[in-house]
């Protein structure tokens, strides 16, 4: 084998380790960012779950607030009148 064949396999194998180091290093990676994402599941639950029920809760102050309003003005409440304000006249002169 000549300098030339050996140089260009070389080159090849280079290559070739560089292509599989390079796919090693990107599986490695997903795979701790997989065992990551798998360890905060729990927490993101519980948060999701918090979230729901206070806008539940949220909206259920919101919908009785509205019966409420609904009740009182169909029940007949007496209307808040203004207070009288003195008039201001002009004096004869």
């Amino acid at each position: 084998m000549d300098r030339a064949a050996a140089g260009v396999l070389v080159i090849v194998g280079m290559l070739i380790a560089f292509i599989l180091g390079r796919g090693y290093q990107v599986a490695h990676r997903a795979w701790a960012d997989y065992k990551d994402a798998k360890a905060r599941v729990p927490l993101l639950l519980r948060t999701f779950w918090a979230a729901v029920r206070a806008g539940l809760v949220v909206g259920m102050v919101g919908l009785l607030y509205l019966i409420g309003s609904v009740y009182l003005a169909a029940s007949g409440a007496p209307k808040p009148t203004p207070s009288p304000v003195p008039a201001a006249t002009r004096s004869p002169r």
